[in-house]
């Protein structure tokens, strides 16, 4: 499960040991450029875990999707797009095995999607 770490806003993962959620593995750092994170949603991409999120630093889009189905291992975070203060509100759905993401437009207020 991806989450923002509050101190210092680091995109964060972490995935129970046991199907039962009472034992927990470590938390891997996914993105650590400052205050990224925010708004996070993740579902699984061709089998593994992808995270789509806000980077409130510099008001972008990012994915990033893990490299295994277990989420040891993670790909570098790319920006899907940057056109200004876009990319609150993530929601991601699997499209023909490609990630879909909607996302708020702050700037023209508006609802946006993207495709993988």
């Amino acid at each position: 499960m991806p989450y923002e770490e509050y101190n210092n806003g680091d995109l964060k993962y972490v995935r129970a040991t046991v199907a039962s959620g009472s034992t927990w593995g470590t938390a891997i750092t996914l993105d650590s450029a400052a205050y990224t994170g925010e708004y996070c949603c993740m579902k699984v991409v061709n089998g593994n875990p992808a995270v789509s999120y806000y980077d409130a630093d510099n008001g972008n889009l990012r994915y990033v999707r893990a490299n295994d189905a277990d989420g040891n291992a993670w790909a570098e975070p790319i920006t899907v797009t940057s056109a200004g203060n876009i990319g609150q509100y993530t929601s991601m759905v699997v499209v023909d095995g490609r990630p879909a993401i909607s996302y708020y437009d702050v700037i023209n207020l508006d609802l946006m999607y993207v495709r993988g």
